[in-house]
């Protein structure tokens, strides 16, 4: 792992997973190696409750992802990935320490084509 800085995992692969992407991430460290930080990917971005639903998980985007991002901290993966529309939800329920990476953050004056455009959850920066 020469180089690399971040490492991601989705954290709809269970605490099981997690823990073991955890623990290979700090045997790095043991090794003496710089120790890559390790990031769960939470709801991907591009799914609606609707896409949820249609793959087997209810409940609110939101809800999940932030139970999401709880389990992550709690097993000691470095942060997550979620839309922009859930980091407040995720620094009030993980603490401002525990970092997430927004994604699905697209400028007002994008290129993308609406009828192209693949992101559910998404906003424009301020």
């Amino acid at each position: 792992m020469t180089g690399v800085q971040l490492v991601n995992v989705h954290a709809l692969g269970g605490k099981a997973m997690l823990e073991a992407a955890v623990q290979a991430i700090q045997r790095r460290r043991a090794d003496g190696a710089e120790r890559p930080r390790l990031l769960a990917v939470t709801v991907l971005t591009s799914m609606d409750q609707k896409a949820m639903k249609e793959v087997g998980i209810t409940g609110a985007p939101k809800l999940r992802v932030v139970k999401l991002a709880q389990l992550a901290k709690r097993v000691g993966v470095d942060g997550v990935v979620a839309s922009v529309q859930e980091a407040r939800a995720i620094r009030k329920a993980c603490g401002r320490d525990f970092p997430d990476c927004d994604t699905g953050v697209r400028p007002k004056d994008s290129t993308v084509e609406p009828k192209s455009e693949d992101q559910s959850r998404k906003a424009t920066p301020d």
